[in-house]
């Protein structure tokens, strides 16, 4: 009976020590895992939330993955592949696009606000309502993309391509789109107030004359 108390008290400070050693070893393998996936430049499957020391994603090839709703808030994505992913709701305010990859990509509802979309590619891609307000999306390539109902509020599109485009009811308001190419775009119900369209390839003089109407910048 004397030895059952010595007994408890060694069996607990085996398990706190099986606990500690599992801890330890969970950390150890979390650290090789993260460790792993940087250094492989390419994505996990099914990731909807990205660890704020995690966020350099620069080059990494997420073509076809499932992200909807995906977390890429403030992330380095420059050069990544989002080719034909899916990218509903997905959320990449503030992050890193610089010649990223959308082609054929779908993004309805997309948060691109205050990106840096600069030089990237979105040819092709359908991109309902989706949000790039404040973003810079100079020189991006939004050929054939179907950006119905977007909002480009004081968003940066100097240089951009968004011939044979369909942008029915995009938000161009306070937007920069000097010389940008708008030729075969189809802008039925665009709002262009106070926005810049000087030297923008494309336009019609009843274009013209309707947008100047509007408070653009011809």
């Amino acid at each position: 009976m004397a030895g059952r108390p010595k007994r408890r008290a060694r069996l607990k400070r085996e398990a706190r020590r099986a606990r500690r050693n599992a801890s330890a070893a969970w950390k150890e393998q979390h650290k090789r895992a993260v460790k792993e996936w940087q250094d492989s430049r390419h994505a996990i499957l099914g990731f909807r939330e990205i660890p704020p020391q995690d966020n350099d994603l620069s080059g990494l090839d997420f073509t076809g993955r499932d992200l909807e709703g995906a977390n890429f808030k403030g992330a380095n994505l420059e050069g990544a592949n989002f080719s034909r992913a899916f990218l509903d709701r997905a959320d990449f305010r503030g992050a890193n696009l610089k010649n990223a990859d959308f082609t054929n990509a779908r993004a309805w509802n997309a948060n691109f606000q205050k990106a840096d979309a600069s030089w990237a590619s979105f040819r092709g891609a359908t991109m309902f309502d989706a949000h790039f307000r404040g973003s810079t999306v100079a020189v991006a390539d939004f050929q054939q993309a179907d950006l119905s109902g977007a909002w480009f509020y004081d968003a940066d599109l100097e240089g951009a391509n968004l011939q044979d485009s369909w942008m029915r009811g995009v938000n161009f308001t306070g937007a920069n789109l000097f010389g940008a190419n708008l030729e075969g775009a189809d802008l039925k119900h665009a709002v262009f107030f106070q926005a810049d369209l000087r030297k923008a390839k494309g336009l019609t003089p009843e274009q013209k004359a309707d947008y100047e109407g509007q408070g653009a910048i011809i």
